[in-house]
């Protein structure tokens, strides 16, 4: 009883909506398998006595046995809190100035490549909000002041609670290729002229993004493949003129056939 109330509470206190810290204390309140290990270490240690290992075990059995009616009625606690609430609850991140945000780039995923997005738009002083669900890049960019929403980019709550209808680019920089695939589906239910631009993280995913609707692919494994390229050729010699048009050659027989008015025509797995 006291492990799911104390979690609840420690989710409640970093500012998380209560149905959410409430489900976290829920789902982590049954015992856990380690302490079958530790009672068990204690006994043949002699720090615990053959009475008390039993309560243990029997206690962390009822836990497990009764966790999944807490989960069942805290589902439907939450459930209902959202039926009855006037409107949405706000969902949670930096949020002041979101509303008023127009013609802005929108950020799926802030690790190294989305830091490196956020940076670049922060100098061209181009307006933009990240879209995280890491909790420890979530902290980070609560500390920087940066424009936020902590939830799942294929949320169409997410989505709208970030401007997206009036917003000028989507660009996703994590390398999930589900969770890309259903959030561009998803952004362009919403924006079907919207403009995405997605991570690859295999060859044979930028057919599957493209075939999605993204307007753009970036391979980074392919990009620094020609960037090596580039810099072998220049250190031997061959000319700029060259080098672009190997370059060019190269990127051409790499992507598929674009189609300016919606998903590309060729996206076959040899893309």
């Amino acid at each position: 009883l006291l492990r799911p109330l104390v979690v609840a509470s420690t989710v409640r206190l970093f500012g998380h909506a209560a149905p959410t810290a409430l489900m976290t204390g829920v789902l982590l309140a049954q015992i856990g398998e380690l302490s079958f290990v530790l009672a068990k270490l204690g006994v043949d240690r002699g720090f615990i006595s053959g009475e008390l290992y039993g309560l243990i075990l029997g206690s962390a059995l009822i836990s497990i046995l009764v966790n999944p009616l807490w989960i069942r009625g805290g589902a439907a606690w939450a459930r209902r809190r959202r039926a009855t609430a006037r409107r949405p609850a706000e969902p949670e991140g930096r949020l002041e100035g979101v509303a008023r945000l127009a013609d802005h780039v929108v950020i799926c995923g802030c690790g190294r490549v989305g830091s490196a997005v956020v940076e670049r738009l922060r100098a061209q002083e181009i307006p933009y909000v990240v879209i995280e669900l890491d909790a420890v890049r979530i902290e980070e960019l609560r500390r920087k002041g940066e424009p936020y929403l902590f939830g799942d980019a294929s949320s169409l709550y997410i989505l709208r609670s970030a401007g997206i209808e009036r917003a000028r680019l989507l660009a996703i920089t994590y390398n999930d290729p589900v969770a890309s695939e259903l959030t561009i589906r998803r952004v362009l239910e919403l924006c079907p002229s919207l403009k995405v631009i997605a991570r690859a993280h295999r060859a044979a995913d930028v057919g599957r993004l493209r075939s999605a609707g993204a307007a753009e692919v970036v391979y980074p494994e392919f990009e620094a493949g020609l960037e090596f390229v580039r810099w072998t050729l220049e250190e031997i010699g061959v000319s700029v003129e060259g080098i672009e048009d190997l370059i060019r050659r190269g990127r051409d027989a790499f992507s598929p056939v674009r189609n300016p008015d919606g998903p590309p025509e060729h996206t076959g797995p040899g893309t």
